[in-house]
């Protein structure tokens, strides 16, 4: 999950699962028709891109693919079992899990850095000491291990001299460019975030090419660093080859080099970066229709489908539409922003009200969509694989967990009139995994998802 906790406004993107949090009272029906207030729209423009990041970049996609695989292999183990211990250990090669899982973490790298003794803390990059390739080992479906230089670390130095370390990945790469459009379109309406991850492209950048660089040139190679399924080892390349170009280089030579032929063979590609898009998008978008399981949700399928589909016509006909939101005007007066969430969508967004909203694809807009589904599989994920459902109360661990979508229930139900069931039990305080009865799925968007999945009949411990 990114988060961005800095700001008295804070948003919350949910990677793979397409939806996200908005901490905002405004009414987001009018997004992009009039302006609402900037800080509401600083924070949607930059969790809106991360939304793009997953659908257009080859590490986005990526990273869809593993999680679903995950939900799936946990799906096939349930089917056998009555009782399952959280969270789910991912050690097991069952789906490719393990192997998937690993590339993933390499991928990803760091959100905060952490000093000699391993401590995660946050830190201020005042003075680099190095940011090299670092070995690690790849694990492969087949079993096979990969010894390389797979990782970009990250050594430097707060201001106190104290010396950090952090793993350039995909989370540094993402923030540091969500930040850049963010501010660039809505500048210091927020405050100023932590450097990590939002200034560490930048930081390394300016270290390794010894001069300030321009916003618009960093956006574009923070895009084409997420075009590859290693993105803080193509940073590493793209800036060994920058130290040779002239000052004047532009975004555009980013991009023709950072998804040309010389740094491809780098990476063993055998396929041109349109060839490898359309492969992943297609894989994404398979994968993602798989979690369509109940004949209800085929509604939704079409959305996500739409989603998936308007991604190549996107790139292929303007690589570089993340500069043009960046050099664009606040979101009603944006462009290409209208243009990406009129053709893309954004298929979930629940705001500090407790109200939820979707903008469909315009391909599919004459039909039904759910936005609470993928808040409500975000959430099915997070209690199987994450402590998000344990409490530790000394040595004694609990299994404890708030229904992200308890409130939101509660005003539906009052303004619909209906049985309010969030008030009836304490299940939704406590164990929305428990509301499965015929009754409660006639209302209840998480145990549909819970029972849909078959998981209504198991039994979940932490001890």
């Amino acid at each position: 999950m990114y988060e961005r906790k800095e700001s008295g406004n804070s948003g919350a993107y949910y990677p793979a699962f397409l939806c996200m949090d908005v901490n905002t009272p405004d009414d987001l029906y009018y997004l992009g028709r009039y302006p609402l207030d900037e800080r509401t729209e600083a924070v949607f423009l930059h969790e809106y891109i991360h939304y793009l990041q997953d659908l257009t970049t080859v590490a986005g996609l990526a990273r869809i693919e593993t999680i679903v695989d995950q939900i799936k292999w946990i799906c096939s183990v349930a089917r056998g079992q009555h009782k399952l211990k959280l969270p789910i250990s991912l050690n097991t090669w069952a789906y490719n899990v393990k192997p998937n899982a690993h590339s993933l973490s390499i991928c990803k790298g760091d959100f905060k850095a952490h000093d000699k003794q391993g401590r995660v803390l946050a830190a201020n990059i005042v003075s680099i000491d190095s940011f090299e390739l670092v070995d690690s080992t790849i694990l492969y479906s087949s079993g096979q291990r990969f010894h390389g230089k797979a990782v970009a670390r990250l050594t430097f130095r707060d201001q106190n001299g104290i010396e950090f370390q952090y793993d350039v990945g995909e989370m540094a790469i993402s923030e540091s460019m969500a930040y850049l459009i963010e501010n660039r379109v809505y500048p210091n309406v927020l405050q100023r975030p932590s450097d990590c991850p939002y200034f560490v492209v930048r930081k390394i950048v300016e270290w390794k090419l010894q001069r300030t660089i321009d916003d618009l040139k960093l956006i574009a190679l923070c895009d084409v660093c997420l075009m590859y399924s290693l993105p803080g080892k193509v940073l590493y390349e793209m800036l060994e080859k920058m130290k040779t170009w002239n000052a004047s280089f532009s975004p555009a030579m980013i991009y023709l080099y950072g998804l040309g032929s010389e740094m491809s063979d780098k990476f063993s590609r055998k396929k041109n970066w349109q060839e490898e898009l359309a492969m992943t998008v297609n894989m994404a978008k398979k994968q993602f229709a798989d979690m369509f399981v109940h004949p209800y949700w085929q509604g939704i399928k079409v959305n996500t489908d739409c989603a998936f589909d308007a991604v190549l016509d996107l790139r292929k006909t303007n690589i570089g539409f993340f500069l043009k939101i960046a050099r664009g005007e606040r979101l009603n007066l944006n462009e290409q922003f209208q243009m990406c969430i009129k053709d893309l969508g954004c298929l979930g967004v629940k705001t500090a009200a407790n109200a939820i909203y979707n903008f469909k694809p315009s391909a599919a807009s004459s039909s039904e969509i759910d936005s609470d589904w993928f808040l409500s599989l975000h959430q099915f994920y997070n209690i199987l694989f994450t402590s998000a459902a344990i409490d530790i109360h000394g040595d004694n661990k609990y299994l404890v967990k708030e229904c992200d979508l308890k409130q939101w229930c509660s005003d539906s139900f009052n303004r619909k009139k209906e049985r309010d069931i969030t008030s009836e039990s304490l299940n939704c305080k406590y164990s929305p995994w428990l509301n499965v009865s015929n009754q409660d799925l006639a209302q209840c968007s998480f145990g549909r998802v819970w029972a849909a999945f078959g998981f209504n009949r198991i039994k979940l411990k932490c001890k």
